[in-house]
């Protein structure tokens, strides 16, 4: 009955309820022009390669794998904190989520393109579900470059202020990245990426002394160093519709850096877990629930 009108001699008074399926009716037929204009409704400057996205999923299967294997093989109860094999650990984890769901947010970005569905740039509009993804990764990916920097430190016995101050650091990255996912999507994951840059760049630093290991390591860090450098460095055209980008359109910069990062974790891995068998013979058995020191 809230739907009914009333007359009062020939001018119509709609219900509240009518007047409010006006309005739902109004904008439901704005034209693809007029959303196309708003600046949050666009497929511009996104990836909608299939390419991109399966070589994150790579990323992300890689990560959690070797995250399991070194902590199946080498973690043990009561480990401390600032231990190699738990900030590798963290570190495979977190790097494979964050690509895992950016990943996610590709994916969803190009169905939308191939169905013709505009996407939205607001958070909790309609067509803005792969925001919530995207905002998991931009969480992620800083704080898996602090737990990278944090292992190097323990590979090379620094302090454990170092590991503390990299923490801190991959927090207040994570926070301004969300903080920039609800506020302008566009800007999300520039201080991921110069954190993850300059985090690599220190941990190929700290992985220098050592054996067959650190050669493992510093190949990893390298290889991680070198994928955010192909983001730097990757002309404008890259990052929009331009046709000055050195990379093929089917396999564009996005998917280069998540191919380098299945390498860097590979061999940072490998370097771990050199580390790991050197050390046993000088862990002692543990003792009851106790860790070995």
């Amino acid at each position: 009955r809230f739907c009914n009108r009333t007359r009062v001699g020939d001018a119509p008074i709609h219900r509240p309820l009518s007047a409010l399926r006006t309005a739902v009716h109004t904008m439901a037929t704005v034209s693809a022009d007029q959303i196309m204009a708003d600046p949050a409704h666009s497929h511009t400057d996104w990836d909608t390669n299939a390419s991109t996205y399966v070589s994150a999923y790579m990323v992300m299967v890689v990560g959690v794998l070797c995250a399991a294997l070194a902590w199946k093989a080498y973690g043990r109860k009561g480990a401390d904190l600032f231990s190699l094999e738990v900030h590798f650990s963290l570190f495979s984890l977190l790097e494979g989520l964050a690509f895992g769901f950016a990943g996610i947010a590709q994916q969803t970005i190009a169905h939308d393109h191939w169905q013709g569905i505009l996407i939205s740039r607001r958070p909790f509009a309609p067509h803005s579900e792969w925001l919530a993804a995207w905002a998991l990764a931009m969480v992620a990916a800083p704080l898996a470059s602090g737990c990278l920097l944090g292992a190097l430190c323990a590979h090379a016995r620094a302090a454990s202020a170092w590991t503390r101050w990299a923490a801190i650091l991959s927090v207040l990255v994570a926070l301004v990245d969300l903080y920039l996912c609800a506020v302008s999507v566009d800007l999300a994951g520039r201080a991921a990426m110069a954190w993850g840059l300059a985090a690599s760049l220190l941990a190929l630093a700290l992985s220098a002394p050592g054996g067959r290991e650190a050669t493992a390591m510093i190949v990893g860090c390298s290889v991680r160093a070198g994928a955010y450098l192909v983001l730097v460095f990757a002309p404008p055209g890259c990052w929009s519709s331009g046709n000055d980008c050195p990379f093929p359109a089917e396999f564009s910069q996005l998917a280069v850096f998540n191919s380098l990062s299945v390498v860097a974790i590979a061999f940072i891995y490998a370097g771990t877990a050199e580390k790991m068998r050197a050390a046993q013979p000088y862990l002692p058995a543990l003792s009851g629930d106790g860790p070995r020191r």
